[in-house]
């Protein structure tokens, strides 16, 4: 039996194929793989049916960045899976957490920045209401909140998002689909 997306709801429809105009050139975009072109016979989106919530956060500036990334990665990272386990388990399909150190501040490429933000956590659901079971469960807010004060400088910033898969594999225990593979992009070795 064949599942629906909950995700694909999110994703705008193309505009009309004028606005779709290079600023530089001032021509339409020449797709090289005629899958990813919103306007040809082969297009299709590959939406993974899971809804990918970025939460951005600061270290407080009286901890140091060793205790900061020490208590989120054993601390912290134990009470969000325990907490409220049954929560947890029931509704969270993965958690990982995303460290940036003061090393990776020399990192960024010419013309690009870092984001101002010493750690992301990723956590993983089917839809926004298992994010909201998880996040409202009392143990959690009981337990979990107030350990942030341990080492987050608030707010935390989410950045809630549906992933269009576009090259490499799925997250296969979810459902989703591969995007392309190494053999389908045009002069790869």
């Amino acid at each position: 039996m064949a599942t629906t997306n909950p995700h694909r709801d999110l994703v705008p429809a193309p505009p009309p194929k004028v606005e779709m105009t290079d600023i530089h050139t001032g021509q339409q975009h020449n797709f090289t793989l005629p899958n990813l072109d919103p306007y040809g016979p082969l297009f299709s989106l590959n939406i993974q049916p899971t809804l990918r919530l970025l939460c951005f956060f600061k270290r407080r500036p009286d901890v140091s960045e060793a205790k900061f990334h020490t208590w989120w990665s054993s601390a912290h990272a134990d009470l969000t899976v325990s907490s409220a386990p049954v929560a947890f388990t029931r509704h969270v399909l993965r958690y990982a957490q995303l460290h940036k150190t003061s090393a990776h501040d020399a990192m960024a490429p010419s013309g690009w920045t870092i984001l101002p933000f010493d750690a992301c956590g990723e956590i993983t659901v089917k839809t926004w209401d298992d994010f909201l079971a998880f996040q409202t469960n009392p143990d959690f807010l009981k337990k979990l909140i107030p350990d942030g004060d341990n080492f987050i400088q608030r707010p935390i910033q989410i950045f809630p998002n549906y992933e269009h898969l576009v090259y490499g594999p799925a997250m296969s225990a979810f459902g989703g689909a591969d995007g392309l593979k190494r053999e389908d992009v045009p002069g790869a070795e």
